[in-house]
């Protein structure tokens, strides 16, 4: 007996006090009808599908790398676009603001 016979009983032993003899007999008679080389390419098929599912996934996880890269460019765009907005306001108001004091002051001086 080889050792692919003896798997075999093994397995069939196993299988019968899990499901049944009839269950048993169906499964072992499918497993072993086929040709184990039709088998691996069947498996390898299948393994091939799920790898381009798997690349599928990575092109679409890219995609929305992508798309929080450009948010995030957008983002910083905004935010420096209304910094410098502010910065220039707050500058031509300090500038407003110490001419004012310039001017008060000349006032001060001249009618005081």
């Amino acid at each position: 007996m080889s050792p692919d016979d003896r798997a075999r009983r093994r397995l069939e032993r196993l299988l019968v006090g899990s499901l049944g003899d009839e269950a048993t007999r169906a499964l072992m008679d499918e497993l072993w009808r086929r040709d184990p080389a039709d088998f691996e390419t069947r498996m390898l098929a299948r393994f091939d599908q799920v790898d381009a599912r798997f690349a599928d996934i990575d092109r679409r996880f890219d995609q929305l790398d992508l798309r929080f890269e450009a948010s995030e460019q957008r983002l910083r765009a905004s935010f420096f676009e209304e910094m410098n907005r502010q910065t220039r306001l707050l500058f031509f108001g300090m500038v407003g603001a110490m001419f004012t004091s310039a001017s008060l002051a000349f006032a001060a001086v001249r009618f005081g």
